[in-house]
């Protein structure tokens, strides 16, 4: 078993700029709105858009909510893993043989390895979630969140990079949990994001993104200036920004054609779309991402998307496939798509089984039931 703990207002970091959520969280006495468009020359193409960090929400509403109800002791959280059954994981699910030797070998190249093929087994999901109906849904426990990752049904942010940053601890990496958003969220704390610390030298730090909507094989150096190098995994071309005002932004390459969107930064001849938002700054201690997950994933409020549509959004063997309601989203293993519409129930149930064959057919007919009124 892997035990945290976590203390109020600790900080674990040399430098002093590190903060416990928590520790931020309790002295927040406002939210006031802050422009993140202070991009050096070339910054975000619509500057008429204001996002909201931790520090920033235009109400106070979630920030009130988390302050009220997140842990104001030391609490101790158990993550049920033991070091036999990260390894089994690693062998049975991700089909790594070997792994001890590997690690051995070169644990760098270890990591990307274990990152890519979590990618590959673990999608990002939603279904258990919306097969319960409104008023009935709470975020899972700890061992469900397990289940859910060695099922290959993976879920939320959370329930897959928490998996990932104890398996990894118990693997003896050093990893630490930071927090970020989507740049449409009024708030931080909305995604659940995990360094890796120490990994190239000591006092390193690389980004590990096994739990979103799209593919990022490899662990990313976080020592870049104002932008990072391009990186190229599946059919998605990844860029990291870090704005004046140290956040870090997560973008996507947009085609040219593509219709403007609001959260685009353009560098030369070249359209990145805002994916994450992250806010390095803070460490946060499992304890409290337990917390804040437990208040933020089953609300609608904060996360209304995760409420809409049933979504699944991952690989099925070498093609990346996204189910988001009726609508069907394939790309192929030569990039090439296809875009199609479920035409009945029986249709997109036939689908998911096509592609998705993890979730049981009752688990997708609840969430079809709860989130599709009609045909």
């Amino acid at each position: 078993m892997n035990v945290c703990r976590s203390f109020i207002g600790s900080n674990r970091a040399s430098n002093g700029r590190l903060k416990v959520l928590q520790y931020h969280l309790q002295n927040v006495s406002h939210a006031r709105p802050t422009s993140m468009l202070n991009f050096r020359p070339g910054g975000y193409s619509n500057t008429n858009v204001t996002f909201m960090n931790m520090r920033a929400s235009s109400t106070g509403t979630v920030l009130d909510l988390l302050v009220n109800h997140l842990p104001q002791e030391e609490v101790e959280v158990t993550y049920p893993l033991t070091v036999k059954e990260a390894f089994s994981f690693i062998e049975d699910v991700l089909k790594l043989p070997n792994p001890q030797s590997l690690l051995r070998e070169d644990r760098h190249a270890f990591l990307n390895l274990l990152a890519k093929q979590m990618n590959y087994a673990v999608p990002f999901s939603n279904i258990v979630l919306v097969g319960k109906p409104f008023g009935q849904r709470v975020a899972p426990s700890l061992e469900e969140c397990k289940e859910e990752v060695v099922a290959c049904r993976g879920g939320s942010c959370f329930i897959i990079n928490t998996f990932n940053k104890i398996l990894l601890d118990l693997l003896g990496y050093k990893t630490r949990f930071t927090t970020g958003k989507n740049p449409y969220h009024k708030v931080m704390g909305t995604h659940t994001g995990l360094v890796v610390q120490d990994l190239r030298y000591s006092g390193s730090e690389d980004l590990l993104e096994v739990g979103t909507r799209r593919p990022l094989f490899e662990a990313i150096p976080l020592d870049f200036g104002e932008e990072s190098p391009e990186y190229a995994f599946g059919h998605v071309v990844s860029k990291f920004f870090r704005s004046e005002d140290g956040l870090v932004h997560w973008c996507k390459e947009l085609d040219r054609n593509t219709k403007a969107q609001e959260a685009v930064i353009e560098r030369g001849n070249k359209r990145w779309e805002v994916q994450l938002i992250y806010d390095l700054d803070l460490t946060v201690p499992l304890s409290l991402m337990v917390a804040c997950h437990g208040l933020i994933w089953p609300n609608a409020d904060i996360v209304p998307e995760v409420h809409g549509d049933a979504v699944v959004s991952g690989y099925s063997g070498k093609q990346f496939v996204v189910i988001k309601g009726k609508q069907v989203s394939v790309v192929r293993e030569d990039f090439s798509k296809e875009n199609y519409t479920a035409e009945s129930k029986e249709h997109l149930i036939n689908i998911y089984q096509k592609y998705f064959p993890q979730f049981s057919v009752a688990m997708v007919e609840r969430a079809i039931e709860n989130t599709i009124s009609k045909w």
